[in-house]
């Protein structure tokens, strides 16, 4: 629709009076609306009829229309799956860096480009903010990395500014750039320069271990939450004709997102419920990834004060902030050494920190007269370790005609098999919500 244009996240504005400022807000409205579109075609390809997700560059909504958050814990679930409920390990491990192909220097694709990423997936990162070695703060981020590449297109010095200001030091664009060509293989496995060397490099080090200025693991992305929301739109059924309706089952289902997350499976379930009976919905604008909350009164002194004014936004708003800092007020005579958290415990890791924040997305819904798709079955299935049960414990995603790896089984049997009849639900009334 004519008029409408998506904001950038959080509405934050790092461009202001710039030569070039409507260009960039122009610029970021059209990468969203490129990859609502791809998720739209996709959507009608999957359904052969109109999807029940929408844009609003095409059905643009009155400001009556609520906005709806769907909230999660922002701890990383996966980590505390993988350490069986060891939550010391589980904050252990999320200290730790992953690494990830990026791409190859050459356009032969034989020099291989390895970089790192923080293994924290619920779309909140943070990291410890050191001053001569010692721990002086914390910083968290839920921006996604699409927004940085963007304003760094447009304006690289601010960019480099934006940093400088986080870290405290000058930071130079060489830090901040590729310093070679980055080449992939395309489906045909032929070469694709994605950057040149100078780009913003949306992997550099000074992001990954000193400031934490946007998201780094490689699930999170704007890209996949305008994925994940579209597609958790379609209705499934279980090998018994039964809409899947628990969280993880519908994950392992369907082909959207991880399982094992808080995020994912709550996203999806929430999105699949929400469209049931034929209602539209998209992701509210200003399309993001926010922290939404912290819970402040489990933090405290050595002696049970509370400390107020040390949860500071830094970039975004109350609701909808993209970057936070822990750490001392200006004039506080304590340190991040002296925060108890939770039954007097010494604060050590952002994890601790982690487990107290809620992170959230925003969406909207309305009737637009679309007709309710049918149900499809499952495209995917999972399985986990032979004799463990799987609501506790890491999951693998598969295609369902593919066999579970050795020394596992189906988790969920029922999601393994075509629906007897994929019409049984709509012949008995979905429509009425059932």
């Amino acid at each position: 629709m004519v008029g409408f244009r998506y904001s950038t996240p959080a509405q934050h504005n790092d461009l202001p009076g710039h030569s070039h400022e409507q260009a960039y807000l122009d610029g970021w409205s059209a990468l969203l609306g490129e990859r609502f579109r791809a998720e739209l075609k996709e959507l009608r390809r999957t359904l052969g009829e109109p999807p029940l997700f929408f844009s609003e560059l095409d059905h643009a909504l009155p400001a009556s229309v609520a906005t709806a958050p769907v909230p999660w814990v922002g701890f990383p679930r996966a980590l505390t799956l993988l350490a069986n409920g060891d939550r010391a390990a589980a904050l252990a491990a999320a200290e730790q860096r992953g690494s990830q192909l990026v791409g190859f220097e050459d356009e032969a694709l034989t020099k291989r480009i390895e970089h790192k990423f923080r293994q924290q997936d619920e779309y909140l990162e943070w990291v410890a903010i050191k001053d001569a070695g010692k721990v002086v703060r914390f910083a968290f981020t839920a921006e996604g990395p699409e927004y940085w590449e963007h304003l760094a297109s447009v304006d690289q010095d601010v960019v480099r500014r934006l940093y400088s200001d986080f870290t405290g030091r000058q930071v130079t664009w060489a830090e901040l750039s590729w310093a070679t060509d980055v080449w992939v293989p395309d489906a045909n496995q032929q070469p694709v320069q994605i950057y040149a060397r100078g780009d913003y490099n949306p992997y550099n080090a000074v992001n990954l271990e000193e400031c934490a200025a946007h998201l780094t693991h490689p699930a999170n992305t704007l890209g996949a939450e305008i994925d994940l929301a579209a597609k958790a739109t379609v209705q499934r059924l279980d090998a018994h004709g039964e809409l899947v309706s628990e969280r993880r089952r519908l994950a392992c289902c369907s082909n959207f997102g991880d399982p094992n997350r808080n995020s994912d499976p709550t996203i999806g379930l929430t999105v699949n419920q929400t469209v049931r009976g034929g209602t539209s919905i998209t992701l509210a604008d200003p399309v993001g990834l926010y922290i939404r909350a912290f819970d402040a009164s489990r933090i405290a002194d050595a002696a049970g004060n509370a400390l107020d004014g040390w949860w500071t936004i830094k970039r975004g708003a109350a609701g909808r902030a993209l970057r936070v800092e822990l750490g001392p007020p200006a004039g506080s005579a304590l340190s991040i050494a002296d925060v108890r958290v939770g039954n007097n415990e010494p604060l050590t890791t952002g994890g601790q920190l982690a487990e107290l924040t809620t992170m959230v997305l925003y969406a909207r819904a309305a009737a637009l007269g679309v007709h309710e798709p049918d149900p499809h079955g499952c495209p995917n299935r999972c399985c986990v370790t032979k004799g463990v049960a799987p609501d506790q414990a890491i999951l693998e995603q598969v295609p369902r005609a593919r066999a579970c790896p050795p020394g596992t089984v189906n988790a969920y049997p029922e999601l393994a098999a075509k629906p007897v009849n994929p019409f049984t639900r709509r012949a008995l009334g979905r429509r009425s919500g059932t």
